[in-house]
Parts: structure tokens; sequence; C-alpha cells
């Protein structure tokens, strides 16, 4: 039943309007023009042939009004699955991007990190505590401690064991920053 609605479906809507008024005019005719003789004569098939025509009009106008509703109902959600790509790219550009600053900011921590490393296996002891000095407020004990491993450091590179002062260069940077401070 289905195959013979879709393909009467393909005929344009203007048809199922005209059926639909034929009924309503011809159901009317026989009702009113009964007097005439030739409504008298074929008036019950005309009241039959018109009561079908309103049928069938009326039940194709409700397929043609089903049919707006689908279409209509599709294109809100095309509509729909449009706004959700273009969010869905733009919430990937944004996680792109914050990925790639953050691997921007590993790459520039990485390279502190080593160049700080050099800096005080190359350098001279007594420059470097005057930096960290500067940098930090360190106490007596603490410079003397700074200075300790600073000397340890230049002893024991030619004996090549780790030394601690990498070790802690290495141990924050792999912790992760404090709340207040600047990434």
């Amino acid at each position: 039943m289905w195959q013979i609605v879709w393909i009467l479906e393909l005929l344009p809507d203007w048809i199922w309007t005209l059926v639909l008024v034929a009924g309503v005019l011809g159901t009317l005719a026989a009702w009113v023009l009964k007097f005439v003789p030739f409504v008298a004569q074929y008036r019950l098939a005309i009241q039959v042939s018109s009561v079908l025509c309103l049928l069938v009009g009326v039940y194709f106008q409700g397929v043609i009004a089903n049919e707006e509703k689908y279409k209509s109902e599709h294109q809100r959600l095309k509509d729909e699955i449009a706004r959700a790509e273009a969010a869905f790219k733009s919430a990937n550009e944004e996680l792109s991007r914050a990925q790639a600053e953050k691997d921007t900011a590993i790459a520039s921590k990485g390279a502190t990190i080593t160049k700080t490393i050099d800096r005080y296996i190359k350098g001279d002891p007594i420059e470097i505590v005057k930096e960290v000095v500067k940098e930090e407020n360190l106490s007596d004990d603490e410079r003397k401690k700074l200075e300790g491993r600073i000397a340890e450091l230049q002893r024991v590179e030619k004996e090549c064991p780790i030394p601690v002062l990498l070790i802690d260069q290495i141990n924050n940077a792999a912790r992760p920053p404090k709340a207040g401070a600047a990434k």
C-alpha cells in the first residue's frame, strides 16, 4: 500500500487540492441540484464519487501537511547539526591552540633548565651564588649550603657522578608550578 501512496506523492500538490475541491463541489451538487434531470438520474454515482474524491483529497492533504512537517523538522535538525559541527571545529581549534601553547611552554622550560644546568656546570661558583642571592632572599645557612653544593658540583665534575645540584634542578623542573607563579 505504501508504494501506491509513494507513487501518488510524485504528483504535484495542487492536484490533490483540486480533487478535494471537486469532491466538495460534487457532494454539494448532488444534494442541492437534485431537481436537475441529469443530476437526479446519476445522483447516487455523483455522491459516491464525490465522497471518494473528498476522502482521497482530505487524505492526501494530510499527507502533504505531514510531509511538510517532516521537511521542516529535517531542516531544523540539519541546521542544528551544522551549528554543532561549527562548535566542534571551534573547540578543536581552541584545543589545538592550547596544546601548542603548552608544547611551547614545555620546550622553553626545558631550554631554561638546560641553560641553567650548563651555567652551573661551566660557570664560576661565586658569580652563580651572587646571581642566586640576587634572585632569591637566602639566609646565611642556605647561602653556605648552596656554595657547598656548587663546590661539590665542580669537584665531582671530574669524577662524573650526578651531583646533588643537578638532581635538585631536575626535581624542581618536574614539580608543578605554584598557584601564584607565572607560567
